[in-house]
């Protein structure tokens, strides 16, 4: 997994771009934050919308990636609109459910996990038929392999918001857009045909080496009876 190919993506897609998809992180957590304020009700409502408002930004920086498209103002509400509401929030809950029982086994389980997760909501974004825990398992699939490439592209991040703090959340502006196009560019990579066939002749390989170490077996243990047969 080459980093810096995706980050280069991630910024030639938001040339000229960078306001407006900041624009949109912006108006997504004004609108999470509002509804948080709900007195009472505001927690739950919080956990309703947030899996349907995460289907809509994969959706946004996945076209942004994948199509180069600016986003329209339908683009916000997909993840409210037919099915995509119940499977947002479902998805939602499943991941959050998911990733606290295994962070109940240590932080390394649940960080692991958490990583697995990561790409069903670009999952659910990209195929508006798929329900959400086979979006989760497909998620985990996709990630057979490449949990590792993206813990170290979460951790390249980390100057960036080193210096969003440097500039009292000045940089900030330009710092999110960039980290969400990069991740949607992460799963643009893993999920192309490419990555896919790969993916699935190593799956052929390890059955066939499985099925011959069951061979090997089999003809050991025929082969010691046969000679436990001659001996008498």
């Amino acid at each position: 997994m080459n980093r810096t190919k995706l980050k280069q993506l991630a910024k030639r897609r938001l040339d000229g771009k960078v306001l407006l998809f900041f624009a949109v992180i912006l108006l997504v957590g004004f609108v999470e934050g509002l509804v948080g304020l709900v007195p009472v009700m505001g927690f739950l409502a919080t956990i309703i919308i947030s899996g349907p408002l995460m289907i809509s930004m994969s959706y946004i920086f996945y076209q942004l990636v994948a199509k180069n498209k600016k986003p329209e103002i339908e683009d916000l509400v997909l993840g409210f609109r037919d099915d995509n509401f119940l499977r947002g929030l479902v998805g939602y809950l499943l991941y959050a459910i998911f990733t606290f029982l295994w962070s109940l086994l240590f932080i390394i389980p649940g960080i692991i996990k958490c990583i697995s997760y990561s790409q069903m909501f670009y999952i659910m974004a990209d195929d508006p038929d798929i329900e959400a825990g086979d979006a989760m398992k497909k998620s985990m699939k996709l990630m057979d392999g490449h949990k590792m490439d993206y813990f170290l592209l979460q951790l390249s991040f980390i100057p960036w918001y080193l210096l969003c703090i440097l500039t009292f959340g000045i940089l900030y502006i330009w710092v999110a857009p960039y980290v969400s196009a990069t991740n949607a560019a992460f799963y643009k990579e893993i999920s192309s045909t490419k990555s896919q066939a790969i993916r699935a002749v190593k799956e052929i390989a390890e059955e066939i080496e499985e099925k011959a170490e069951e061979v090997k077996k089999t003809v050991a243990k025929k082969a010691k009876a046969v000679k436990k047969a001659a001996a008498k």
